[in-house]
């Protein structure tokens, strides 16, 4: 993204672990935070133009979390910015992921 002319990159992990690697490998180009996806709390509202979930909402499924974690999602992106969010279609992976459906209504 920062190649592409991001003026800053930001990303965030539950994973303490994840967010190091993330530093050691991208820290030149990117900043990154220990937080999980149904808890942005530290980030203020409206930060991003553009907010990308890639293969994560699936993991709070489970606990019933989807609707938090995407409720953030919306809070950090300004007004007329753009979401983007990627996750495995259920119909081909079992219960991992999303019906188109249980997308829509999500949204």
């Amino acid at each position: 993204m920062k190649e592409q002319g991001a003026s800053s990159v930001h990303g965030y992990d539950a994973s303490r672990a994840a967010v190091e690697y993330a530093r050691s490998r991208y820290g030149d180009c990117a900043e990154f935070d220990v937080q999980p996806i149904t808890r942005m709390d530290r980030v203020p509202g409206g930060a991003f133009d553009l907010s990308v979930r890639s293969e994560v909402v699936e993991h709070v499924k489970e606990y019933g979390k989807q609707g938090q974690a995407l409720s953030g999602l919306k809070r950090i992106t300004r007004k007329g910015g753009l979401v983007i969010v990627g996750t495995p279609n259920s119909g081909m992976l079992g219960r991992h992921g999303f019906s188109f459906d249980e997308i829509d209504r999500l949204f």
